[in-house]
């Protein structure tokens, strides 16, 4: 009301004043009126113009940073993708022809004597200690040989020796010539190269480890290499291909170190359960690699299906197994966290990066910094590739391309 009566009181004061002016000043007036009216309304105009602007180019800049970001993430998952997969195949390949020259090694044997001559045939149980000049490196509290094979042969012998039993013998010779050819080291991550054939009772592994007792005293059915191919083939509805798998992440019998193995069962021509052999792998020499390689990333995870941690940076113990990408005392993540990294329409939980984008983005609070998370599923291998680095990291690289 107040306000309605200051209008009016300045209306009456522009019809008193107004024709007791010249008319020469009244135009002026009137124009000074017209013109601050359309300077405020041009300004006004800029304004909202300006304004839009800015939403407009803000828009396209997140967009262009969103697109910029993708094909860069992309490129990297798709880099470390080929190479995984790259590894994983050539150690296929090695299991496929241990396979193969099983197979052709027993029917070669098959063909000759079977008469065991203790002349030419060494013990049963395999070497105890490795010759000096065999003995080429010492790691990990053992002495390690490249030269040959460890092999033993399990059977409880009574005789007369069984055809099975004979078989066997000559064959674990054979046998531990396998190692020199298939095993291919750092090249493609290949830690130990174990198998074991129960048909015959034979063991090997390769390189050869002494471990002051000999390798007749390892027991690969209480291993998880060989209890996962042999649930493997026992859990097939059918079993008429190569079908290889991993184990989950455990304590190495060589290393005494964290790993893990990918694992196929050996059938023989009747596709009946023989034995099987197994690739290992270290998970910290592929964190080696991949760090040693300039990719911009802080973290890159390795994770199965249900979560667990196959490759990663962190140093574990065997009663810390398994250890889980949701267990936050390691990763910084949490059981959330998990569950909206695998969705494609993650919801970020980032405050302070907020750009209209569709990169996933998670709080990690043991960094305690907001991080770009890119996942990839390796669907033939039940596995997720996943990678973080910092928004302020990947904001620079972007800006610098």
């Amino acid at each position: 009301m107040k306000n309605k009566d200051q209008l009016n009181s300045c209306f009456r004061l522009v019809q008193y004043c107004l024709p007791n002016l010249r008319l020469r000043n009244q135009f002026i007036l009137i124009v000074a009126v017209f013109v601050l009216l359309i300077v405020t309304i041009i300004a006004l105009w800029n304004l909202a113009h300006q304004s839009i602007l800015n939403n407009l180019f803000l828009g396209e800049s997140d967009l262009l940073y969103d697109t910029q970001s993708k094909i860069r993430l992309s490129f990297m998952l798709n880099k470390y993708k080929s190479y995984f997969y790259q590894i994983f195949a050539l150690n296929g390949n090695a299991l496929i022809s241990f396979h193969r020259l099983y197979l052709r090694t027993k029917k070669e044997v098959m063909k000759g004597s079977l008469e065991i001559n203790k002349n030419y045939q060494m013990e049963y149980e395999g070497m105890i200690q490795i010759p000096d000049p065999l003995r080429i490196l010492n790691e990990y509290g053992s002495n390690i040989s490249n030269s040959f094979m460890c092999y033993s042969n399990t059977s409880a012998y009574s005789l007369p020796l069984t055809e099975e039993e004979r078989i066997g013998i000559k064959l674990q010779e054979q046998i531990q010539a396998y190692g020199q050819i298939l095993y291919q080291g750092s090249l493609i991550m290949q830690s130990n190269i174990y198998s074991y054939i129960d048909l015959q009772k034979i063991n090997n592994l390769y390189p050869c480890v002494n471990r002051g007792q000999g390798i007749f005293t390892y027991a690969p059915e209480k291993r998880d290499w060989y209890k996962t191919l042999k649930s493997t083939y026992f859990n097939a509805t059918k079993y008429n291909s190569y079908s290889f798998k991993f184990t989950a992440p455990y304590l190495l019998f060589t290393y005494q170190t964290i790993g893990l193995s990918m694992t196929l069962p050996i059938v023989d021509e009747n596709v009946k359960f023989v034995g099987g052999v197994s690739s290992t792998f270290l998970g910290s020499k592929l964190v080696q690699y991949l760090s040693n390689n300039e990719t911009g990333f802080q973290l890159t995870y390795l994770v199965s299906e249900d979560g667990t941690l196959i490759m990663h940076p962190f140093t574990v113990k065997a009663d810390q197994l398994p250890l889980y990408i949701y267990n936050e005392t390691f990763t910084g993540f949490n059981l959330t966290d998990w569950y909206e990294i695998k969705k494609t329409d993650g919801i970020s939980s980032c405050q302070q990066f907020n750009l209209r984008t569709t990169l996933k983005c998670r709080y990690n609070s043991v960094t305690q910094q907001e991080m770009i998370v890119t996942i990839e599923n390796l669907i033939e291998y039940k596995m997720y590739l996943i990678m973080q680095q910092n928004i302020e990291d990947n904001k620079q690289v972007v800006e610098q391309q």
